[in-house]
């Protein structure tokens, strides 16, 4: 039988009570924000909800980052529901104005913690993408809607 040993190297950064760390993607990033808040650590996490894939993670901190609000040529309306593609169900509305009032009220609320963040994990779930067929948009969720409007990538 052979064996090989492996020795890790420590590395020279720790997140330390003093960060504001922001955890973003799957549902591991859930995970390592409970741990880091059982810990003491300040941590924002996942603010549209979890999110697997790269591409929707990328236009969420876009979003955040740049602190733009989103508007009604933004929401898609799929049986019944107003929905953003770069957001999770929770941010689904019956009228217009009730989804676009969740969204840009998490906006306004995460702007400034996003960017008073110094340490960023972010955990990806998948590469695989849904898009919407009518409009080609990548979706962060399939917001429990007929898997016949959406392609897989």
């Amino acid at each position: 039988m052979k064996i090989t040993s492996v020795t890790p190297k420590t590395d020279s950064f720790k997140i330390e009570i003093k960060n504001n760390v922001f955890t973003i993607g799957s549902c591991f990033s859930v995970e390592i924000a409970k741990y880091l808040e059982k810990n003491g650590i300040n941590v924002v996490c996942n603010p549209f909800g979890t999110i697997y894939n790269p591409y929707s993670i990328f236009k969420e901190l876009e979003i955040l980052y740049n602190g733009d609000d989103i508007d009604p040529k933004n929401l898609i309306f799929e049986n019944g529901v107003f929905f953003s593609p770069y957001c999770s169900t929770e941010f689904d509305g019956e009228t217009e104005n009730e989804a676009l009032k969740k969204i840009n009220d998490t906006i306004s609320e995460y702007r400034k913690k996003i960017k008073e963040s110094d340490v960023f994990i972010i955990t990806f779930g998948t590469a695989i993408v849904y898009k919407i067929k009518k409009s080609g948009e990548i979706t962060a969720n399939c917001h429990k809607l007929p898997d016949n409007i959406f392609e897989k990538t």
